[in-house]
């Protein structure tokens, strides 16, 4: 797995969708500002499929099993004092 800037004209395939979606919707969707998606992380596998949008979607490609298996929790922060 990669992390990388999500830049323009990446599609996902959102887990439950059954579909591709442009990357930048569901940034738009998941309420991160216009100024913030170019440079809004992904998480990309090695056939540079988009995994994971932290804190936005998860992909299809990339669903966590049923049954409790071992998972990795990758955390993420914007920087942004919520406070």
């Amino acid at each position: 797995l990669w992390v990388t800037a999500v830049g323009a004209g990446r599609r996902m395939r959102p887990f439950g969708l059954g579909g591709s979606k442009r990357v930048s919707d569901l940034l738009r969707e998941g309420g991160i500002s216009a100024a913030r998606r170019s440079s809004w992380p992904a998480i990309v596998d090695a056939d540079d499929r988009v995994v994971w949008l932290p804190g936005v979607r998860a992909s299809e490609h990339a669903p966590l099993p049923h049954g409790g298996a071992p998972a990795t929790l990758l955390l993420f922060t914007d920087g942004t004092d919520h406070s």
